[in-house]
C-alpha cells in the first residue's frame, strides 16, 4: 500500500512511517490507518486529522483536535506523555518522611528525617488537580497518599484531604478516588477510618513470624506483626479492598511460597504483589536485605505463584507482567507528586530536591503560595 502514496502523503507519514513511538501510519484509498499493533487498535483518519497528529508528534503545545485526541486516549492508543500540554487530573500527596519504624532495606531512610507537609500545601495541590477534571470534563477526582515516610504520621492533613476532595467532587458530582500505601502501624481506630474511607489500601507486610519482625521493627527492635495483622483483619471485616506488598531480599527470597500460604490462609487479601529490595537507602550490598538474584526471585516466584492459584490469590510482580507495555516506570513527567516541603516530582522517590543525584533529576517544581 505504501507504494501507493503520492508525496504529499509520505511528507505526511513521515520516512519510518513512525508517528508515535510503536504507532504506525499506513495510507489506505484516499485515507490512513492509525495502527497501534501492541495496543490491538486500529483507527480511520482523514488527511486533516493526520495532519493535526503529525504537527502535535512534532511540537507538543500544538493541540490535537479535542474529538481525536479524547480518542486516542481513550483507547490507550497514546499515552498521556504523549500530551504533556494537558495539566495533571490526579495528584499522589507524600505527606511525611517521617515513620514509626525502621525497615532494614528502606529506600528512603524513612524516619531519619521528619519533614511534614502542611494543610496549605496539600489544599493547593488537590484544587490544582480538581480544576484541571473539571476543565478536562473528567468525572473522576483521584488522591493518592504515598511518600518515604507513613502517610498516616500526618493524620490531621491525610484526613483533612480526603474529606475535602470528597467536598469538591460532590460540587461538580464527580466520583472520588482515594488511596493510600500504608505499613498497617497504628490504632484501631485509625484502621477502622481507613477501611471506611479508602477505596483501595497497598498494605506493605512481608510475611509471617521471624519474616515480618525481622524485616519491618520499630526503630527500639520490637515486633509488628500482630499489629499489621489486626489491621488486615480490620479490613477484612469491613469488606475493604487492599492488596498485600511484600519486598523480597536475601533474607526472605526462598520463603516467597511460605508467605503467600501464610497470606491466604490468614487474611482475605485476593492480591499478592512481590518485588525485589534495592541497594540504596538502608540496604548494605551484599548483606542479607540485598536484593536475590534475578534467577532466585524468579524461580520462587513461579513457585509462589502456582500456590496462589490453587489457593484463589493472584500473585503478581510488575516485570512478571508481558501483558502490559510501561514506556516508563519509577520517574516520568505525567505523574504529579507533591513532597512534604512541597516539591513537584514525577516519583516517590524524590521528594526532596536534597536527595543526592535522584532529587535533582525528577523535582521539577515547587509549591508557591
Amino acid at each position: 500500500m505504501k507504494r501507493h502514496a503520492n508525496v504529499f502523503d509520505r511528507e505526511l507519514i513521515g520516512a519510518n512511517n513512525m508517528i508515535f513511538e510503536d504507532i504506525f501510519i499506513i495510507p489506505y484509498k484516499q485515507n490512513f490507518i492509525l495502527f497501534a499493533p501492541l495496543k490491538k487498535r486500529a483507527i480511520l483518519l482523514n488527511k486533516d486529522a493526520l495532519a493535526s497528529i503529525r504537527e502535535f508528534a512534532k511540537d507538543q503545545n500544538k493541540p490535537i483536535p479535542g474529538k481525536i485526541r479524547d480518542f486516542l486516549l481513550a483507547k490507550d492508543i497514546i499515552y498521556p506523555e504523549h500530551c504533556r500540554h494537558l495539566p495533571p487530573t490526579e495528584v499522589n500527596l507524600l505527606l511525611t518522611s517521617d515513620c514509626n519504624l525502621r525497615c532494614k532495606y528502606c529506600f528512603s531512610n524513612g524516619g531519619d528525617t521528619k519533614n511534614y507537609m502542611t494543610w496549605d500545601i496539600a489544599k493547593a495541590a488537590i484544587d490544582y488537580v480538581f480544576r484541571n477534571a473539571v476543565e478536562q470534563k473528567k468525572d473522576k477526582l483521584t488522591i493518592y497518599f504515598q511518600g518515604s515516610g507513613e502517610p498516616t504520621l500526618n493524620w490531621d492533613v491525610l484526613v483533612k484531604s480526603i474529606e475535602y476532595g470528597r467536598d469538591l467532587a460532590k460540587s461538580r458530582n464527580m466520583r472520588t478516588n482515594f488511596k493510600v500505601t500504608t505499613n498497617g502501624i497504628f490504632s484501631r481506630q485509625k484502621a477502622d477510618w481507613l477501611a471506611k474511607n479508602m477505596d483501595f489500601t497497598a498494605l506493605s507486610f512481608d510475611g509471617p513470624g521471624d519474616i515480618q519482625n525481622n524485616a519491618r521493627c520499630f526503630p527500639d527492635g520490637r515486633c509488628t506483626l500482630d499489629i499489621i495483622s489486626n489491621t488486615a483483619k480490620i479490613f477484612d471485616k469491613y469488606g475493604s479492598k487492599y492488596n498485600i506488598h511484600s519486598t523480597i531480599s536475601k533474607f526472605s527470597v526462598n520463603r516467597m511460597v511460605e508467605c503467600v500460604e501464610f497470606f491466604a490462609d490468614n487474611f482475605k487479601t485476593k492480591c499478592i504483589s512481590f518485588c525485589e529490595t534495592e541497594c540504596y537507602g538502608r540496604t548494605i550490598p551484599n548483606s542479607i536485605w540485598a536484593p536475590p538474584t534475578q534467577e532466585e526471585f524468579l524461580r520462587n516466584f513461579l513457585k509462589a505463584r502456582r500456590l496462589g492459584e490453587k489457593k484463589g490469590v493472584g500473585v503478581y510482580c510488575n516485570k512478571a507482567n508481558l501483558r502490559l507495555f510501561f514506556t516508563r516506570f519509577g520517574g516520568s513527567g505525567r505523574f504529579f507528586l507533591i513532597g512534604p516541603k512541597g516539591y513537584v516530582t514525577s516519583t516517590n522517590e524524590a521528594d526532596d530536591i536534597s536527595r543526592p543525584i535522584i532529587g535533582k533529576q525528577y523535582v521539577y517544581g515547587h509549591y508557591r503560595d
